[in-house]
């Protein structure tokens, strides 16, 4: 499998009106990663606006979001030791490796 596109990213809108508006999702140095259309008609490009907002967000998030996954993951077996604390870290941790098993097969 092939690396991604660096981070960050950014959404930016087409500067050209049409029926079909587009963002371009591009990444450093204006390298294009992807697009979002919509039909002008139907939504008034509200839900693509919030939809490139959330995929630029999400992707340059990652990494960060990750890291603190396995820092909770890490940290959580030092120091929880009261049994009363552990059963609710039972479920936090259950969802962290839950979490990172997804992210880290791909």
């Amino acid at each position: 499998m092939s690396k991604h596109t660096p981070t960050p990213w950014v959404a930016e809108k087409s500067p050209y009106p049409t029926k079909s508006l587009c963002w371009a999702i591009r990444g450093p140095q204006g390298h294009y990663v992807a697009s979002i259309r919509g039909d002008q008609e139907m939504s008034h490009f509200k839900v693509e606006d919030a939809n490139a907002e959330y995929i630029v967000l999400a992707v340059n998030h990652h990494d960060e979001l990750v890291a603190a996954l396995r820092e909770i993951k890490a940290a959580c077996p030092r120091y929880c030791d009261d049994d009363a604390i552990n059963a609710g870290l039972l479920r936090i941790m259950q969802t962290v490796n839950f979490a990172l098993a997804e992210l880290e097969a791909k």
